[in-house]
């Protein structure tokens, strides 16, 4: 299941094998230009717009995970 509660047990130095198996594939995999690393995000159901993202070293090693905002929503700017 997608929620806080589960992303809370995704911490550093999980592997890439670890997460997967806690939350699914992910939505999406980017690859960022530093050194070989990785940003796995989920989307999930939520009223904030946002992401769960997972950032992985060149080995698949968790190096952080957290929250960011889902650029495909569609929110209004005032």
């Amino acid at each position: 299941v997608l929620d806080p509660a589960t992303f809370a047990r995704v911490q550093p130095g999980m592997s890439q094998a670890q997460v997967r198996e806690l939350l699914g594939p992910p939505a999406e995999r980017r690859r960022l230009a530093m050194e070989g690393r990785s940003l796995d995000v989920w989307r999930f159901q939520t009223y904030d717009c946002l992401l769960f993202a997972v950032t992985l070293n060149n080995i698949g090693r968790v190096l952080d995970a957290g929250y960011m905002p889902d650029p495909v929503c569609d929110v209004d700017s005032d």
